[in-house]
């Protein structure tokens, strides 16, 4: 006697899942057909049009992402995270408004979402609104306080505040947290510069310039905290070491101008002034004026 094996139809939730395991695999062919069969069996499944939607915006298609998470919303208008992705989605296409009006329904539904009290401190600060910034990064650092990268964007925003000690703290506690990350410690550094502690300043960007040896930026606030500390000659070596990375930098040939003042390199100092005008440093004309006739 034979044994016949039927198999079974697929539930929708289960073409979910598959959909979820081929996108994790980078097969975005196979998981759109996945979600496409799980929307046409259940068309009022939230889950097949979100999950649709965050791989259609990983496909960068962000209308077609939002469609989906609108209508996931329609179907479960409590869940936070199709809130939160449906701010991310206008904030891809350049609606920080609306970005800003659906990441806030996020945290009305999930008060302590990080990732939303995250993006929404992001989207206020490029957006020139500091205060409402350092909210959001005050809540989501009083649930998580060692978060790197909210500590980071805090120092951020308060050093765009002038809370300069304020930002020094948050600064070297995500240093110590992340000790190599090479953002936070130019940061780190410019904010020590911005206190007048150039010595420490100097310190910051020669652990970047190890880090990444032909990082222009950092040799040209090397480069200053040394001219600020009267140290010439270190000054000259890193503002002709960073113009030689970026010979078009006029801020780096007027740099290198005014550390050869200094030391008395007057016609050295003078040719460099004038690349430094050339280039369209403004300022260049009025040191030419005063140190080069």
């Amino acid at each position: 006697m034979r044994t016949i094996f039927v198999q079974g139809q697929r539930y929708p939730e289960e073409h979910v899942k598959s959909g979820i395991m081929a996108a994790r695999l980078g097969d975005t062919v196979k998981a759109l057909e996945h979600f496409n069969q799980a929307i046409q069996m259940d068309p009022k499944l939230p889950e097949g049009y979100f999950n649709r939607g965050l791989l259609f915006m990983q496909l960068k298609e962000y209308n077609n992402a939002l469609d989906d998470f609108i209508l996931s919303l329609r179907l479960r208008p409590s869940r936070a995270e199709i809130h939160y992705q449906i701010g991310i989605t206008y904030y891809q296409l350049n609606q920080q408004d609306e970005a800003i009006k659906y990441l806030n329904q996020a945290l009305e539904r999930d008060s302590t979402f990080v990732n939303a009290l995250f993006d929404l401190g992001l989207i206020y600060s490029e957006t020139g609104k500091p205060l409402e910034a350092l909210s959001q990064f005050n809540k989501l650092l009083f649930s998580q306080p060692e978060n790197i990268q909210g500590l980071y964007q805090r120092g951020l925003v308060l050093a765009s505040l002038n809370q300069l000690t304020e930002s020094l703290r948050d600064l070297t506690r995500a240093r110590e947290l992340k000790p190599n990350d090479p953002d936070i410690i130019m940061t780190l550094g410019t904010v020590k510069a911005s206190m007048h502690l150039f010595r420490s300043a100097r310190e910051d960007f020669s652990t970047v310039l190890k880090l990444d040896p032909n990082n222009s930026d950092a040799l040209m606030n090397r480069g200053l905290a040394s001219f600020n500390l009267r140290e010439y000659n270190d000054a000259v070596k890193d503002y002709m070491t960073a113009t030689k990375i970026q010979p078009l930098n006029a801020e780096a040939w007027l740099g290198l101008a005014l550390s050869q003042i200094s030391i008395g390199q007057t016609s050295e100092a003078c040719s460099n002034m004038k690349k430094a005008q050339l280039l369209g440093n403004s300022r260049a004309s009025e040191f030419i004026e005063s140190f080069c006739q």
